[in-house]
């Protein structure tokens, strides 16, 4: 199964390495979730990571379970905070490349034996980015990212109500393709729209969800806006585990992993003993 594996990793490579920063103006509301839903549907590889930052906070209302997430949705005005995140990513895939002396996330992937090795593509998604353009710092942050992010593999999709001329992305701007949202649709539906896998390698790929996909994409500093509740949960029930915080907070699988994992880096609980929930160590002042 790995050689099929590698197979469709490779025939994947060809068609991503066509993806490129993307604006897309005069769109509808409900264009980035749709679009955001379409490229989750097509995410049988899993190669596509995604940050969703949400200036409107109701854009991506459907969206916060999603496994593809790297960090829950923004919608709390900690833009940069985010960004300043993916920044680190970016300069840490840059090692990645320098360490196996390659120059694209493509070649890099093609040098891959297992699926853990892979990197996958990182997706943020800005609604509205007319939003943050009056933001001078987190601009040029921005700017700096679309010129370095295609190589490793981030790419910004860019969905705004105003003018292209008014976006202000200066030297950036030709690192980006400007796209209605029809244009748009058809753009991404002509990358993804021809893939064809066998049901086997299928349900292989999604097994790996569970197994191996929370180690293939892991930004420094992972943070969540909930972890101070989860703690006081944990101190207050003794024990913990990945279940316990799915029914309590309404998280999704993946989000509840991230959180044990947290939880065991900073020495909130012990490790892992076989199927039983997690030991605290830390108890109550």
């Amino acid at each position: 199964m790995l050689g099929e594996y590698k197979r469709y990793v490779l025939e994947s490579n060809s068609r991503l390495a066509q993806l490129n920063h993307v604006v897309v103006w005069k769109g509808d509301e409900d264009y980035p979730a749709s679009l955001f839903q379409y490229l989750s549907d097509k995410n049988i590889l899993l190669m596509l990571k995604f940050v969703l930052i949400d200036t409107r906070k109701i854009t991506f209302l459907n969206c916060d379970d999603s496994p593809y997430l790297t960090f829950p949705i923004v919608r709390n005005d900690n833009e940069e905070m985010v960004i300043e995140k993916v920044k680190k990513e970016i300069e840490r895939r840059y090692k990645l490349l320098l360490q196996k002396k390659v120059r694209s996330i493509e070649s890099y992937n093609e040098l891959a034996e297992y699926a853990h090795d892979v990197l996958p593509y990182l997706f943020i998604f800005i609604h509205d980015f007319g939003d943050l353009v009056m933001n001078k710092e987190l601009l040029l942050s921005l700017q700096e990212m679309i010129m370095k992010g295609r190589k490793v593999g981030v790419l910004f999709v860019l969905f705004s109500t105003v003018e292209k001329k008014y976006l202000k992305l200066g030297m950036a701007s030709s690192f980006v393709q400007y796209f209605s949202k029809e244009d748009s649709e058809r753009y991404f539906t002509s990358l993804f729209s021809q893939q064809n896998f066998d049901q086997d390698v299928v349900s292989y790929f999604q097994n790996l969800v569970c197994k191996e996909v929370p180690n293939v994409q892991k930004v420094d500093d992972y943070d969540d806006p909930m972890y101070d509740e989860v703690v006081a949960f944990a101190i207050e029930n003794g024990k913990i585990s990945a279940s316990l915080i799915q029914r309590r907070f309404r998280f999704g699988y993946n989000r509840a992993v991230r959180m044990i994992d947290l939880l065991e880096e900073r020495g909130i609980i012990g490790p892992q003993n076989g199927s039983k929930p997690r030991e605290v160590l830390v108890k109550h002042n």
